[in-house]
């Protein structure tokens, strides 16, 4: 589901990268304050930075992953994989990486050749399509997002169909209800049905006309609506409540008619196709549901004897353990301990609204903690990893 991501790199990491053994920077002009800028690639990615620093990382992981294409599926457990993989080659930790840009979207199978479905698609709310340069798509733009249907095949030369449709969020705020804010947040699994959520709303706001309805046995209003629909310009023209009503009748018109409805069948096909993507992951299939937990065995620095490992200063050991109760995962909060699995997926700590100053003393305990971790991390350097510790508390 996730494709292009664009990262801020934050911390001793913007250093450490610079110099970084698997990136060969190269001067790349000078920015609008006269510093010399740096550009270094390595895989499906590129970073950016100056002199001293690399201070950003922008790339695709689905490309990374199928060694730099994006048609084929890309699952959750693929995501994971690839993003453990990444960090663990650069030294780096997802929780450290914020995330600037994020593309999401699917790749599907589309009942009617895809030239035939871009043509059917008139509007997003008010804004009308643009057409690709490369003539394989449509985008429309928004000032916070913009979405973009294209042919897939066409853009790798292969045969059959296949519509990606995807939504590429250039400011973050756009998401800010679903708190998604580092590379890690992408990793949770309640964070891609949120996700998918999203992506099925903006897909529900487009104005798709449907192809091959007849005329006959309608009321002269609804043919005169049903011969302009495909018109940008008539839509805009209208009021917000005319919009709505008109769309109404429309639909109405769709319904009745014996064709297939083209908008119900590509919902229907992108929500399946999300669904396949957020697997489950294979080794619970047969033995249920596991968390992950630290054991504290074999951390960096003291390995088992007559074995070689290797050191990534933000990976540590863990376990798999069995959710003990119903099979349903207990979360509590971090700073309590109270059981919190009954408030909403998202909520880290005990809730204000339900439980008063308690749950207020709980969050602001939380963010105290983290806001100090940060500081130390920029103003000093601490004694001891605490990467993984900030790593729990999320």
């Amino acid at each position: 589901m996730f494709d292009g991501v664009k990262l801020r790199i934050q911390g001793r990491d913007q250093q450490r990268l610079r110099s970084h053994h698997l990136l060969s920077w190269k001067p790349k002009g000078v920015d609008t304050l006269g510093r010399e800028r740096y550009v270094a690639r390595w895989g499906a990615f590129t970073f950016k930075g100056d002199a001293t620093r690399c201070t950003q990382m922008r790339g695709s992981f689905h490309q990374q992953h199928h060694g730099g294409e994006n048609w084929a599926d890309f699952t959750r457990d693929h995501f994971a994989e690839v993003v453990a993989s990444v960090c663990i080659a650069l030294g780096l930790h997802s929780s450290t990486l914020r995330l600037a840009n994020l593309e999401l979207g699917v790749n599907i199978l589309p009942p009617i050749p895809t030239p035939d479905v871009l043509t059917c698609i008139v509007l997003h709310r008010t804004q009308r399509p643009t057409p690709f340069r490369e003539g394989i798509g449509i985008e429309v733009l928004h000032s916070a997002y913009r979405f973009k249907i294209y042919d897939k095949a066409r853009q790798y030369n292969r045969p059959g169909e296949l519509l990606r449709f995807e939504v590429a969020v250039k400011k973050m705020r756009t998401l800010g209800r679903y708190h998604v804010a580092t590379l890690s947040d992408l990793l949770e699994p309640a964070t891609w049905i949120a996700l998918q959520g999203y992506l099925l709303a903006r897909f529900d706001e487009l104005l798709i006309v449907q192809p091959g309805v007849h005329a006959e046995g309608l009321r002269p209003a609804e043919r005169e609506l049903l011969a302009r629909a495909s018109d940008p310009n008539y839509w805009v023209g209208l009021t917000k409540g005319q919009r709505s009503e008109k769309r109404a009748t429309l639909a109405n018109i769709y319904t009745r008619s014996a064709s297939p409805n083209l908008k119900a069948t590509l919902r229907a096909l992108i929500a399946s196709k999300l669904q396949e993507l957020n697997n489950a992951p294979e080794q619970f299939a047969e033995d249920g549901p596991r968390t992950f937990a630290p054991t504290g065995n074999d951390l960096p620095g003291t390995p088992s004897a007559g074995t070689e490992r290797t050191f990534s200063p933000h990976v540590i050991k863990g376990a798999k353990v069995r959710f003990e109760g119903t099979g349903k995962e207990v979360r509590r909060c971090p700073v309590c301990g109270r059981d919190i699995t009954h408030q909403d997926p998202r909520s880290r700590v005990c809730s204000e609204r339900l439980y008063g100053k308690e749950g207020k003393r709980c969050r602001n305990a939380l963010s105290n903690r983290s806001l100090s971790l940060r500081r130390m991390d920029v103003r000093s350097y601490p004694l001891f990893d605490q990467t993984p510790f900030v790593t729990f508390l999320r």
